[in-house]
C-alpha cells in the first residue's frame, strides 16, 4: 500500500514482491523479514527517500535494508 507511487519501478513490481515472498516461504516459511515480524502492523517506516523527487517530507520511501532471519531466531527456547 505505502509504495503505490512506485508500483512500476524496479524492485517494487508485483512480480518482484511475489518472488521475494516465495523466497521467504522457502522450507515452509523458515525465513522472515525481521522488521515485519517484530512490527507487523507498522506502516511508513523507510530507509530511503528520493531526494531529487522531494519524497522525504511526504514520507514516500522504500525499505532497502531487509534483515532476513531464520524464524527460529524468534522462537522461545534454543531456536531450533
Amino acid at each position: 500500500d505505502g509504495a503505490r507511487h512506485l508500483m512500476k519501478q524496479a524492485g517494487t513490481t508485483k512480480e518482484e514482491r511475489d518472488s521475494f515472498q516465495r523466497q521467504l516461504d522457502t522450507d515452509g516459511g523458515a525465513y522472515v523479514d525481521a522488521f515485519r515480524h517484530l512490527f507487523p502492523e507498522t506502516k511508513g517506516h523507510y530507509s530511503y527517500w528520493s531526494q531529487r523527487a522531494g519524497n522525504r517530507a511526504p514520507n514516500k520511501g522504500l525499505r532497502l535494508d531487509y534483515f532476513i532471519c531464520s524464524r527460529g531466531l524468534f522462537e522461545e527456547g534454543d531456536g531450533k
